[in-house]
This record gives structure tokens, sequence and C-alpha cells, in this order.
């Protein structure tokens, strides 16, 4: 058995992007423990890493992508040995190959979880907003978010990152402070872009449409 200081859990569907970012982890990360948690419905035949397959969540009215979330990442860390760990996404690369220096020379490194800056958008200044693509912190601070989050009921519409924050700070931490205070309380954030330098396959194909009708 491996004694792995840092791992990271990638979360999701398969995508087309996800075997090069798993080679581009283990060439930028190379005694770091990698794992996938994806659904059982997935074809995995290309992936070279460790991979927990698991039955995904029944449908909900509203949002389904939060239960699927928090299924999936509650199953990945259950396995997982690291005691630091970046979840992230099956599609999108994390290219900053210092990242986890970074973060361990944060101040806030041993009790806060280290997430993105969020873009300006509809829901990016609404009280309880944090990206939610990625994150990095110790095991068992992330195993407290995930494995204590309730299960979405689907009977509102809510994002993603609101829902998942606000249980967190809520119902898990139990505090009902003012959210400008909250968020320096509880997450370090680094621009996604200047610090994390984010890759999304969403955001390459939303640039190839939109030059496609740019040009009709």
């Amino acid at each position: 058995m491996n004694d792995y200081t840092i791992g990271i859990l990638m979360q999701g569907g398969i995508s087309e992007w996800t075997a090069d970012i798993v080679q581009e982890y283990k060439n930028n990360f190379p005694n770091a423990e990698i794992m996938i948690s994806t659904w059982d419905d997935e074809k995995i035949d290309d992936i070279q890493c460790e991979i927990i397959k698991t039955k995904p969540p029944s449908e909900t009215d509203y949002n389904p992508h939060i239960n699927h979330q928090i299924i999936g990442a509650q199953m990945g860390l259950q396995k997982m040995k690291s005691s630091i760990i970046m979840k992230c996404r099956t599609d999108q690369f994390i290219h900053n190959r210092n990242i986890f220096k970074l973060f361990l020379e944060l101040p806030c490194a041993k009790n806060k979880i280290m997430v993105a800056k969020p873009q300006m958008g509809v829901y990016s200044m609404c009280d309880y907003f944090i990206n939610d693509f990625v994150q990095i912190a110790h095991k068992e601070l992330l195993s407290e978010y995930w494995n204590s989050m309730p299960l979405y009921d689907g009977s509102y519409s809510v994002a993603s990152e609101i829902y998942l924050t606000r249980n967190y700070i809520q119902k898990i931490r139990k505090d009902k402070g003012s959210w400008s205070t909250i968020m320096e309380k509880y997450f370090c954030i680094k621009d996604e872009y200047l610090d994390w330098k984010k890759e999304s396959l969403k955001e390459m194909k939303f640039e190839e449409y939109s030059k496609y009708y740019r040009k009709k």
C-alpha cells in the first residue's frame, strides 16, 4: 500500500478529455494518488488510473447535478488514502503543476478549503456562491464537507454552488454569520485562470459555437 501525501479525485462522467487529463496529472504529480469516481454506465477502457464506478442517483426535478456531485465525491473520498486532496472535474484541466505547493504555502491551508474565485455572472454576486468545480483541502476537511452534505430533494431550483456552500456553512458548520465574514472564514479563494490555470471543455466548446454563429 502506498503512503500518499497528495491525491487527485476526479469526479463526474467520462469526457473526451478525461484520459488526457489523467496523463497530465501523472506527469505533473508523479507521486500523487489519482482516482476517478464515475458512474457504472461510463466507458473507461482508455483511462489509466484507479476508478470507482457507482450507480448514479435518481434524477431530481430541478438541478440533477447536485446529488451526482455529492455521491460521487463521497464514494471517491472513502477510498482515497492521501492526506491532501484536490477534488476536480473529469472535463477540466488544472494546468498549474505547483498548485499543491501554492496551497501548502497559504496561511489558511490547515483549516480552510482552497477554491476558485467566482467569475462575473448571474449568480456570482449572490450570497453563498462558491465555485464548486475544484477544491483542495486536507482530507478530513473535504470528508466533513462532502460526507455530511444533505442530498438535494429537487423541490426547488438552486445553483449547485449555492446549495453546497449554504448547506456546508449553515447545516454542517452551523454558522449563521454574515456572508462576507463566512467567505473569508472557511475558504481560501484563488483565481481560476491565473492561479489554478483552468482549461474547460465546456468553455472551449462554447467558444467554438460562438465563432460558428458569429460567421453566420
